[in-house]
């Protein structure tokens, strides 16, 4: 299957348990790809009910299920300091699509959402 995210076609890979959840959704859920800056790169997936209105990209899978991008950075790189999860701040890019995943795979196992992305 593939999506068209911003500038860029995205190759979802959706396991046989995700595609039956998807079917079973019943509310709204998008599915947020985080590229995270910092000392070091960090990617991650979000399963949301809500989307975040300040995403780089974001496509529609369905009337109810949406998946968007989202690169983020830290105001600082001070990893000894932070305790919890570090404040963020959108990311504006030049050239979105140059850091937009090429693929993202979905599985849903144990009553939880699970994901990851790559290039």
């Amino acid at each position: 299957m593939r999506l068209k995210l911003g500038e860029r076609e995205v190759e979802l890979r959706v396991s046989e348990r995700a595609q039956a959840q998807l079917a079973r959704e019943a509310g709204a859920l998008d599915i947020e790809m985080e590229l995270y800056f910092s000392c070091l790169l960090r990617k991650r997936v979000y399963f949301r009910a809500t989307p975040r209105p300040d995403c780089a990209a974001r496509a529609n899978l369905n009337a109810q299920v949406s998946v968007s991008f989202r690169p983020v950075m830290t105001r600082g790189c001070s990893i000894g300091e932070v305790v919890g999860e570090p404040e963020v701040e959108t990311l504006a890019l030049v050239r979105t699509a140059a850091f937009t995943p090429k693929w993202l795979a979905l599985d849903y196992a144990r009553g939880k959402w699970s994901g990851e992305f790559g290039y």
